[in-house]
């Protein structure tokens, strides 16, 4: 089997959860490879580079993909948990803004991400089984 029918069967098959769960662990190894060295800077602005900016903005969009499924009306998690999640997605944006401007630390955004995968994984294992 070719490595592009591999990725096209994983993508028919995986579970959307566990879909949201890789993209965003990449997305959290991008941040985290940053963190250290953008955070215990001197001066944060001066140590921007473009591959952190391209890390803040790939975690940005993930966030706003999800802020804008979660106000779909076909989105089937509880109101109280869109809700929740919303907040946190207006976080993001929030903080990704003050990252950018060198008034914040990229380790909150690695934290918050890492608690959200924790989530997406205990979701799935919580499930019940469908075996008969």
């Amino acid at each position: 089997m070719s490595v592009n029918a591999y990725k096209k069967t994983i993508r028919a098959t995986e579970d959307p959860r566990d879909i949201e769960r890789r993209v965003l662990s990449n997305i959290n190894a991008s941040l985290q490879q940053h963190a250290a060295t953008f955070d215990e800077a001197e001066d944060p602005r001066s140590s921007l580079t473009q591959e952190i900016r391209e890390a803040i903005w790939n975690n940005q969009r993930f966030w706003m993909t999800v802020k804008s499924d979660l106000r779909s009306s076909e989105n089937q998690l509880s109101p109280e948990l869109r809700a929740e999640l919303i907040s946190i997605a207006i976080y993001i944006d929030t903080l990704s803004a003050e990252i950018l401007a060198g008034q914040a630390k990229i380790a909150p955004l690695v934290e918050i991400n890492d608690n959200i995968i924790k989530g997406l994984s205990r979701q799935r294992v919580a499930e019940p089984s469908t075996d008969g």
